[in-house]
């Protein structure tokens, strides 16, 4: 039934969110010939002034495709479940995990998405063969720095991206029970509703925040010390635990999140 579940959602959302693909990746193109407009001394003014324009245009457009991606997301948790429709989903012959975790999985691959299309547009837009003589170089520093061949740096990049990814997964997920847990607690109120999504939004933040402190105040500087200090660690080394620390983290987080939308769907909501 997850699978049914994961269908309607990606259906239900496919619609818009290419659309904003087609339009942030056309204004990419736009963005390539403005740029090379911008650098052109003998262009024409107008032409200047209108590559300006596209510039401006594609700037607004990255950081409209991410907040759309976000605000998509929720809508859709909030309408399907928490609206008039919560009454059937919460008729069908599915758990509530399973519901949730339909509304994790299909964001997050939209999240990864969103940041693909995204990477792509800016290399569009600044793709050229000076951007590309500069990545070589940045290539060739990588191995002086690593002090590897060739081979051994592919590998180590690998694995340094799949973790990099993992991270990105846990943290995205994460991002989004956080805003689910909000509105479940929110949604278990007579009244106000939407006010109450938005106040719990902010409590967790807080006590997120908090902890957080009072954890770093409680290793203090060692942590930091032994980690970006210490000479018996290599630079893949200290990477490595940086970024699986802070993918523990957050899936501990996700983890609390999780419990609190999952019990306050299922005990607490109140949809009338």
């Amino acid at each position: 039934m997850l699978g049914k579940l994961l269908k309607h959602e990606f259906r239900a959302t496919a619609r818009i969110m290419w659309v904003l693909y087609a339009a942030m990746l056309v204004l990419s193109v736009g963005m390539h010939f403005a740029i090379r407009y911008m650098q052109g001394s003998q262009t024409y003014l107008t032409l200047r002034i209108l590559s300006t324009i596209v510039a401006a245009f594609w700037v607004l457009a990255l950081i409209f495709c991410v907040v759309m991606t976000l605000v998509l997301m929720v809508q859709r948790f909030h309408k399907n479940l928490l609206t008039d429709e919560g009454y059937l989903m919460f008729t069908l012959p599915v758990s509530v995990h399973e519901l949730v975790f339909s509304k994790i999985i299909v964001s997050v691959v939209w999240f990864l998405l969103t940041g693909l299309v995204v990477g792509l547009g800016i290399g569009l837009a600044v793709l050229d063969s000076e951007f590309l003589q500069m990545c070589g170089e940045m290539i060739r520093e990588m191995i002086r720095y690593f002090d590897a061949d060739a081979a051994k740096l592919t590998l180590q990049s690998a694995g340094m991206l799949a973790e990099l990814l993992l991270l990105v997964i846990i943290s995205a997920a994460a991002t989004m029970l956080h805003f689910y847990a909000a509105m479940s607690l929110g949604y278990g109120f007579t009244g106000h509703k939407a006010l109450w999504s938005v106040v719990w939004f902010f409590l967790i933040s807080f006590v997120l925040q908090m902890i957080g402190m009072t954890l770093m105040m409680a290793t203090g500087d060692s942590m930091f010390s032994w980690l970006f200090g210490s000479d018996s660690l290599s630079a893949v080394q200290v990477w490595n635990l940086s970024v699986l620390g802070a993918a523990a983290v957050n899936l501990i987080v996700a983890g609390a999140l999780y419990v609190v939308t999952w019990l306050n769907l299922k005990k607490r909501l109140n949809l009338a």
